[in-house]
């Protein structure tokens, strides 16, 4: 896992990750932060002239496709959530429909005095307890392939491992330690420099 510097205004001091032999290749490439409705932020490069002609690159896109992956009408799905690691073995290619299950919320409501638990359309069950109508929902919506809350924190545990290891090298500086985005709590650290 490498570090790849990200570039423009709200990109000073933030990062993606890619994997070694990705690195020199996207090192080539100007790459910036990108925002778009959160929590969709990612890497991307603009090619052409006039921003009329010129088109966006998405990192993770771009990757898979140097990599031999036909995305004839697919779009690239990051499996932990994070739209900045850019790691091979965090994309994946699949429709929108598969792309839309990483992206869902848990639905988990009351109706009543119960706890229903709901995949899509489909009703899984009514519990009494609401630990119970949780649990019941992260095994319905493992079998339906989506991407808990729960799931999703076990992807990005060794990440955020990984980034704790850097904040003790001194390549990463704590930001805003308690944010809810991983690219809010971490910034690269860049001389004597405190990141904005």
């Amino acid at each position: 896992m490498q570090i790849l510097p990200l570039t423009g205004r709200n990109g000073r001091t933030r990062f993606a990750l890619v994997d070694p032999e990705d690195y020199e290749w996207a090192l080539s490439r100007r790459w910036s932060y990108s925002l778009a409705k959160p929590p969709q932020r990612f890497a991307a490069a603009r090619s052409g002239t006039g921003y009329a002609g010129s088109r966006q690159h998405r990192l993770h896109r771009e990757i898979l496709l140097r990599h031999q992956y036909c995305l004839d009408g697919l779009v690239v799905d990051h499996h932990n959530g994070w739209g900045l690691d850019n790691r091979k073995i965090n994309l994946r290619p699949g429709s929108q429909g598969q792309n839309a299950r990483n992206t869902r919320r848990q639905n988990l409501h009351r109706y009543g005095k119960q706890w229903v638990v709901q995949i899509g359309q489909k009703v899984v069950g009514r519990f009494d307890d609401r630990d119970e109508a949780a649990e019941a929902y992260e095994i319905a919506a493992r079998e339906a392939g989506h991407v808990t809350n729960k799931m999703r924190a076990e992807l990005l545990a060794p990440v955020i491992q990984q980034l704790e290891a850097w904040v003790s090298e001194g390549r990463l500086i704590r930001h805003i330690p308690d944010a809810p985005l991983i690219e809010d709590r971490y910034r690269l650290k860049i001389g004597n420099q405190i990141p904005v």
